[in-house]
């Protein structure tokens, strides 16, 4: 069996071109889903730890006093980065990759309303892609709204 060959000239199919871009938003959201994760669990473990140790440090009557200033400062740090709601972002990336993944599984599947097997397939892709962009939409008015409330709470201050 000879092994097809693609051509130069070939036309992209519009179906894989709106999955792979689905797929693509859908790992951006699960990376950004992982690392807000992360950021949370770092900076609450070492506002932990080095609060903890700060006692220890201080009752070490040899231990310089730049040394024993270090674990306090890297606490408070780490206490103050909570502001960036690490644990809502993360909900909040990790939904919009859920809604993306089973959109796109509505679409290959041909389930839904909106990807219907008796739809001519240019409407089901029409769909798709509207219904995508909607999901992306949805999240930066989220962002959006963060910003708003932050900015109308510095004004207030």
């Amino acid at each position: 069996m000879e092994e097809k060959k693609p051509e130069i000239n070939q036309i992209p199919d519009p179906f894989q071109i709106a999955i792979e871009h689905c797929k693509k938003c859908e790992k951006h959201h699960k990376l950004a889903a992982t690392s807000f994760r992360w950021g949370y669990f770092l900076s609450q473990f070492a506002a932990v730890v080095f609060s903890g140790i700060t006692p220890i440090l201080i009752l070490m009557d040899n231990m310089p006093k730049s040394i024993q200033a270090i674990p306090p400062a890297i606490a408070s740090i780490s206490a103050g980065l909570s502001v960036y709601n690490w644990r809502l972002s993360s909900v909040r990336s990790q939904r919009a990759a859920t809604l993306l993944e089973n959109e796109r599984l509505n679409f290959e599947l041909r389930i839904s309303s909106c990807y219907n097997q008796s739809l001519a397939d240019e409407i089901a892709l029409e769909n798709f892609r509207k219904n995508v962009m909607q999901v992306q939409n949805q999240v930066l008015d989220e962002w959006e709204k963060v910003v708003i409330k932050e900015a109308e709470k510095a004004d207030i201050s």
